[in-house]
């Protein structure tokens, strides 16, 4: 059977992508083969983890996500730490991201 490959851009630290080089160089193999064996090998202990979850699909219901580095264990979530009020003053409400990141950042005000 013919598998089939689709070409993907995917972003990842350059600590991490630095090491899977390596270790492709290493092992004489490209590091697409690295990439391909490491997700192979998180579906798979995820798979033990959870077996209902190769029955569903992943359209259907939220899945938990995990942190490979971390053995699996669930990402870290923020508390929500918002406060109320009116967001932004008068002056910034329809203002630019630019405008607002330059006031922000502008040490003549302080």
């Amino acid at each position: 059977m013919t598998q089939r490959t689709m070409e993907n851009t995917v972003e990842s630290s350059a600590i991490l992508f630095s090491m899977a080089q390596r270790l492709a160089d290493f092992d004489g193999v490209p590091v697409r083969d690295i990439l391909e064996s490491a997700l192979r090998r998180s579906q798979k202990a995820s798979l033990e983890d959870d077996p209902q979850e190769e029955a569903s699909s992943p359209e259907g219901g939220e899945k938990r996500r995990t942190d490979c580095q971390h053995g699996g264990a669930p990402l870290y979530e923020m508390r929500d730490c918002s406060v109320p009020g009116g967001y932004l003053t008068e002056e910034f409400r329809d203002a630019p991201w630019s405008m607002i990141r330059a006031a922000a950042y502008d040490r003549s005000a302080m």
